[in-house]
Formats: structure tokens, C-alpha cells, sequence
């Protein structure tokens, strides 16, 4: 289970942090929003994505003022894709 929290973590770090540098380097000061769409914490593994995509939050929303991050959950796959 530990190997999953780790990659699932790695991942949307990884994927939040490229948005991120490459919207700073932009000439002009500007506000941005990332939208995130995951599934809802039904079960361990989800809650852990869940977890970990709010610490990124967290952490990438301290670093870059002009971001803000948008996590949206949801119950079923259409609801997911409606959130897009």
C-alpha cells in the first residue's frame, strides 16, 4: 500500500508542479486556476489521492500566489467528466 500513497503522491505533485513552471515563466502577472477532477474517497486508495492531491494544493498555492487550485471529487465517472 505504501507504494501506491508514494506513486499516486509523485504523480500529482509531479503533474501540478509542470503547470506550474510553466506558468511562471510569463511576462505578464496574471492569475491562473488548475482544475484537478478525482474520484471521490469511497476506499483507502482514493482517500489517499484525495490526501495527497490537497497537500499539493497546499504547498503549490503557497509557492505560486498567482495559482490557485481547484480539486473537484466525484461518485461516479459522469460526474467526473461533467466536473471537466
Amino acid at each position: 500500500m505504501r507504494t501506491i500513497k508514494t506513486t499516486v503522491k509523485a504523480c500529482v505533485t509531479t503533474a501540478a508542479l509542470a503547470s506550474a513552471i510553466g506558468l511562471s515563466g510569463t511576462a505578464v502577472a496574471q492569475e491562473y486556476t488548475i482544475g484537478v477532477s478525482i474520484p471521490a474517497a469511497t476506499h483507502g486508495w482514493t482517500g489517499g489521492v484525495n490526501y495527497h492531491a490537497e497537500e499539493a494544493k497546499k504547498r503549490l498555492e503557497a509557492l505560486y500566489p498567482d495559482i490557485e487550485i481547484t480539486i473537484s471529487t466525484a461518485g461516479t465517472a459522469g460526474e467526473q467528466a461533467n466536473d471537466l
